[in-house]
């Protein structure tokens, strides 16, 4: 792991592996376009790691003494602090449409994955088609 305290105190720092969440909190921060200094972790949890998150998963999302493991709470946190890039509508004429993206995820079957991976994935996709018709 890398100390916090090398690294500028509003630069972003993501604890990740190669499981599903933590790749769902890349494209959410590629998405949102935020500089983040990634640390890569394999089958290796440092001890460290429990002083950030004491159920000692991962992704790990830290900020000077900021350290965030819910994937919604990692989202909900980013779409707060950081106004750039929005993924939720920002008008209540885009909430149909976006309520219709997670219809459609729920209707192929996309039980298998946390349903706050699915509302992300839906929020990116939903800001994809707004793009798109604009």
């Amino acid at each position: 792991m890398i100390d916090a305290n090398d690294i500028p105190s509003s630069q972003l720092i993501l604890y990740a592996d190669d499981g599903y969440d933590s790749h769902v909190v890349r494209l959410l921060l590629e998405e949102k376009k935020l500089a983040y200094y990634l640390s890569r972790l394999h089958s290796e949890r440092p001890e460290d790691l429990t002083e950030l998150n004491p159920y000692h998963t991962l992704p790990v999302l830290q900020q000077r003494e900021i350290a965030l493991y819910e994937i919604n709470v990692i989202f909900e946190y980013l779409e707060e602090r950081y106004h750039t890039n929005k993924l939720l509508p920002d008008t209540r004429k885009s909430v149909p449409n976006f309520a219709s993206w997670l219809g459609v995820f729920s209707m192929i079957g996309w039980y298998s994955v946390s349903v706050y991976s699915c509302t992300l994935i839906a929020l990116i996709k939903h800001k994809l088609l707004l793009r798109k018709n604009s």
